[in-house]
């Protein structure tokens, strides 16, 4: 959702994400939050947060877009962390499987494995529902 309310289209994401080298990173500090929206609980509990997401274009949209991607990242490695604190076992997780339109994304998904260190397959399915599925199938 939150690329949507950015105007970035499907076709638009692959296209820009094909242009971008992962290795080099941006620099941006995004909080990237749906827009509209007010208030975080994880990984900080803050009911006052709001997105950051200045500086937006003029920067060109490939690297905006890019920001936006290593802050989720960032985001997610800061999630991790949080509950390697609250005592997690193990400290952090073995592997990572993505679904859902992301998963399908190979630039969006490096950026994902630099921040986070773990390995993380190829997703075998683009559909949100399939890690629900799977997990009911062996439940």
């Amino acid at each position: 959702r939150a690329f949507r309310d950015l105007e970035f289209s499907s076709d638009e994401l692959a296209k820009l994400s094909s242009l971008m080298d992962p290795a080099e990173t941006t620099g941006l500090d995004y909080y990237p939050l749906p827009l509209g929206t007010l208030g975080e609980r994880f990984p900080v509990n803050d009911r006052n947060a709001k997105p950051r997401l200045l500086p937006g274009p003029p920067l060109t949209r490939r690297r905006y877009l890019q920001g936006l991607f290593e802050s989720i990242g960032r985001v997610e490695r800061d999630g991790f962390d949080r509950i390697a604190r609250l005592g997690s076992q193990p400290t952090r997780p073995r592997r990572i499987f993505s679904a859902g339109g992301g998963g399908n994304n190979p630039t969006w998904n490096q950026i994902r494995k630099d921040m986070l260190g773990v390995p993380m397959p190829d997703a075998f399915s683009t559909e949100a529902a399939i890690g629900s599925a799977l997990l009911a199938a062996h439940s």
